[in-house]
């Protein structure tokens, strides 16, 4: 099984964009993109209209640059997460100073346009701190000694920056709405075994047990349930009070998942992938493992049910991501550099789907 590391820093992450009144009035697809100039690469934050395709930079600035010399406020930006709730976006950034570099903790105001500093973690180069990400409320930051960068993390909230509370050693924090739980792995003979615990945000109390020695990975937490998969098969945990739990298995043969409504939408691995081609960089064939199918399951009827057909598109893994009434894919395509071919999983576009009606649009990518 995978690093579950991998999961947590992903570059990509989804809301809508609020107005005012607060009622979605846009929807949108943000991303951390790379920008190249002649001398330098740097990132910035960007948000992709899923009506339109049309993507644009957070940056108002149409001479901006984005680089950190300009001092564009999404320039250097090492992560990110969105609360679609509240309509903020929270993003981590480096900052050149005389003397080094800052690392700042920083949040947006999507409707007001207004960005602020919350904490700087790292204020020089020889500092502790290395880097920070967001889940809810809780933040993770880890330690670097001499000897690199240790394997515990410390949980913090916005109103106690300067008085970080360590965790528990090899555990991840993760969120849904005001709960919290963290995941701690253990490597065994069989890979790496993950047991899940509910925790107070401020590590007052001790934690409770939700299971234990699972092979998991790709979890998440919709509603009263946690989702994770193991060996290829979707499982679910209550999270009832009533732990450990038994894990319940859902549905077979699944490579990506969202949860919405209480309905699943997940693509499937294909029992006998189709070439799409060889590609010539990499020496090695191309094989469409999840087909061109988004599916639907309903945990309560037992019913898992073709939900999209979508022509010959080669859809990749971990692609499958719910935006405010939208199933959001992406999908790859051939391209050519230098005489050479070259298949890119993601490189296509997207490709949005309806979650109510399965009706869909494709945004190539510019």
């Amino acid at each position: 099984m995978k690093k579950l590391l991998v999961l947590l820093t992903a570059l990509i992450l989804l809301t809508s964009c609020r107005g005012n009144n607060g009622i979605s009035d846009v929807q949108y697809l943000y991303s951390r993109n790379v920008v190249s100039r002649e001398y330098d690469v740097v990132t910035t934050l960007t948000r992709q209209n899923l009506e339109t395709g049309n993507v644009t930079t957070l940056c108002a600035d149409p001479l901006c640059d984005h680089s950190t010399e300009s001092g564009c406020t999404f320039a250097d930006v090492l992560n990110f997460e969105v609360d679609a709730e509240k309509g903020l976006i929270y993003f981590c950034k480096n900052i050149r100073t005389d003397d080094g570099e800052e690392a700042h903790v920083c949040v947006y105001d999507i409707a007001g346009m207004q960005a602020r500093t919350l904490h700087v973690y790292r204020d020089g180069m020889d500092s502790m701190w290395t880097t920070a990400f967001r889940f809810g409320y809780c933040w993770r930051i880890s330690s670097v000694t001499d000897d690199g960068i240790d394997d515990y993390c410390v949980s913090m909230t916005e109103q106690n920056f300067d008085e970080p509370t360590v965790m528990p050693v090899n555990t991840m924090p993760f969120a849904e709405g005001n709960r919290f739980w963290y995941y701690a792995e253990q490597k065994t003979a069989g890979g790496y075994a993950v047991s899940f615990y509910l925790q107070d945000k401020d590590f007052k109390e001790e934690p409770v047990v939700i299971a234990e020695d699972l092979y998991a990975s790709d979890y998440r937490v919709a509603g009263e349930w946690l989702y994770f998969l193991q060996n290829k098969i979707l499982y679910r945990i209550a999270l009832d009070g009533t732990y450990p739990a038994k894990p319940e298995a859902l549905v077979e043969n699944v490579a990506d998942y969202t949860v919405s409504g209480g309905k699943i939408f997940l693509l499937r691995r294909e029992e006998k992938p189709v070439s799409v081609g060889y590609d010539v960089f990499l020496e090695e064939e191309i094989y469409n493992t999840c087909g061109s199918t988004l599916w639907i399951a309903d945990p309560e009827t037992e019913t898992v049910k073709v939900f999209a057909e979508l022509d010959d598109y080669v859809i990749g893994l971990r692609k499958a991501d719910y935006v405010d009434g939208k199933i959001v894919l992406g999908y790859g395509i051939w391209t050519e550099e230098d005489g050479v071919t070259r298949w890119r999983s993601g490189g296509g576009g997207i490709i949005v789907v309806d979650a109510h009606t399965g009706d869909w649009m494709v945004h190539p990518n510019a």
